[in-house]
């Protein structure tokens, strides 16, 4: 089970790391830009970096695994061997996020970008998932984390998610604050009946 466990991280990560970059280069034959990590050095860079490296690292480190499974020592398991259900129940994650991350760019079809680009096609998307929530391309990528973490609980997996999401919930504030600004009105209408993750009542608008 642990072999499978490592192989199919090691698939599902490079899988991954595959289809974004094919993504990225297959919209990219216009000749514009998709990916806008903004100005060097600024908070909105340190944080594309940071997300940008932390999935580099985790992409790496689960090959490696794959190959040199004594290697997942170093990932500092928590539990030996993790538990069926649980690692199943992770795997279902991942995918089902996969699955909404994949959608939801699918829905922004030439809108999608990574970062804010201040020179974007000037369209406010709202349909799709977009009409139940404001970032369901986010809540995607937050799944595939928790169920990271779910499907191997170890110190690495804990760290991996505490990181993504709080880049995540960061690039959020990132990309509303520029929404805000170029939207108007028609982002704040936006705000009121679409809340930013799920909905329930406290986190609505938080």
């Amino acid at each position: 089970m642990t072999q499978a466990l490592f192989t199919f991280f090691a698939s599902y990560y490079t899988f991954v790391a595959i289809l974004y970059t094919t993504m990225i280069l297959w919209r990219q034959r216009d000749g514009l830009s998709r990916v806008h990590p903004g100005e060097q050095f600024s908070s909105h860079w340190w944080n594309h970096m940071t997300f940008r490296l932390f999935r580099i690292v985790i992409w790496l480190t689960t090959v490696a695994i794959a190959i040199s499974p004594q290697l997942s020592v170093y990932y500092g398991p928590l539990t030996t061997p993790p538990r069926v259900g649980l690692s199943i129940f992770g795997i279902v994650l991942m995918v089902t996020g996969l699955a909404l991350a994949l959608v939801s760019n699918y829905t922004l079809a030439s809108h999608w970008r990574s970062g804010v680009d201040n020179h974007a096609p000037a369209m406010l998307v709202q349909s799709g998932p977009y009409r139940i929530s404001r970032n369901p391309g986010y809540i995607g990528v937050a799944l595939g984390q928790c169920g990271f973490f779910i499907a191997y609980p170890s110190l690495f997996t804990l760290v991996c998610m505490i990181i993504g999401i709080s880049a995540l919930y960061r690039q959020v504030l990132f990309e509303e604050d520029h929404l805000r600004q170029r939207f108007q009105e028609t982002f704040n209408q936006y705000v009121r009946k679409t809340p930013r993750f799920v909905s329930l009542p406290y986190w609505r608008n938080r």
